[in-house]
């Protein structure tokens, strides 16, 4: 009698498709140069919403146009907690506001020279507000300003009550954090 042997072999077509399939897996584990892009960091939203500002400052002159936001200032080991936060604002004033605000503000010179981080500059800031602050030669990582700051105290509302008011023109800058 005779043995017959049988072996299993794959469908031809079968070997093919799992050949296919491992190539296409791999293929879209590494992308193309062409396809590979690097992430640019978005400009920080701004509002222009006057009434939802009124309700983080107070406003002690009616202001003709506003930019502001809101950021988190807690977290990356900063001793800060979750809920601290900052405020800036740029206020455009008619002359009867500005004549009226600065009877109200009370130059702040403690300490003497104010310095920021680079990246405390935004995009939306203008143009004047941005030329208040300049490299120091003795601290090229920071910014110092340069120009007149005054106390926060006309804006400051609930746990918004530390910071600093810089005026240039009929502009003016509000910078308040919690903590």
């Amino acid at each position: 009698m005779a043995q017959h042997t049988h072996r299993r072999t794959a469908f031809p077509g079968s070997l093919s498709l799992i050949a296919l399939a491992c190539l296409l897996a791999l293929a879209g584990c590494v992308p193309a140069a062409s396809q590979r892009s690097t992430p640019t960091p978005a400009a920080a939203p701004y509002s222009t919403d006057l009434p939802a500002l009124s309700r983080f400052i107070n406003l002690p002159v009616q202001p003709t146009r506003v930019q502001w936001q809101v950021r988190e200032k807690g977290g990356g080991g900063t001793g800060l907690g979750p809920t601290d936060i900052e405020l800036m604002a740029v206020l455009q004033l008619d002359q009867e506001g500005l004549q009226a605000l600065q009877g109200q503000l009370t130059e702040q010179t403690s300490p003497a020279e104010l310095f920021v981080a680079g990246d405390f500059l935004q995009p939306w800031f203008p143009e004047p507000i941005q030329r208040l602050f300049v490299v120091d030669p003795a601290q090229p990582d920071l910014l110092r300003l340069a120009g007149a700051r005054y106390a926060a105290t006309p804006f400051a509302k609930g746990g918004l009550n530390n910071g600093f008011v810089l005026v240039a023109g009929d502009l003016v800058f509000i910078y308040l954090h919690s903590t």
